[in-house]
């Protein structure tokens, strides 16, 4: 007697379904970036300080000034570029932290692929993007349950 675990049908099934809320999840935030309504209320200040940073005001206002930024240059200069090819700053924020969803998931999924043995050796040089000394990220063992590229998944064990 089979399972529902072990029934070809009743996975597919789950399969499909888990595929279809992903694309139902991710859907209203595709949809969402490009309204024209502010979704957070710090949009407006990334994109003035974005807008700075392609050379319309200082990046970094002088202390006398009401206004500061804290943060470093580097996400301003990026959405800066990004808006000047789409036109909106505020719209090439969302553009590039959906872009960074799908690259996180990317990564996640193939970490846990590679933890599971799935990945075959051909896809290693993807796999070392994901660690800075260029090694593919491997399971071990330590006292404290298994490890993952330097994380502790004692959930695992």
């Amino acid at each position: 007697m089979t399972t529902k675990a072990d029934d070809p049908r009743y996975l597919g099934v789950m399969e499909w379904m888990l595929y279809v809320i992903v694309v139902w999840s991710f859907a209203w935030p595709v949809y969402r970036a490009f309204l024209n309504i502010e979704i957070e209320n710090n949009e407006g200040w990334n994109a003035y300080f974005a807008d700075a940073a392609m050379g319309k005001m200082p990046l970094y206002p002088s202390a006398d000034q009401l206004i500061t930024n804290n943060y470093p240059p580097l996400s301003f200069y990026v959405v800066g570029l990004v808006g000047r090819l789409v036109g909106d700053p505020v719209l090439a924020g969302r553009l590039l932290s959906l872009i960074a969803v799908v690259a996180i998931a990317a990564a996640i999924s193939l970490s846990r692929q590679n933890e599971c043995g799935i990945l075959r050796s051909d896809d290693e040089p993807i796999l070392r993007l994901l660690r800075r000394d260029g090694r593919a990220p491997t399971p071990r063992r330590s006292h404290h349950g298994l490890w993952f590229s330097g994380i502790s998944n004692r959930q695992i064990e």
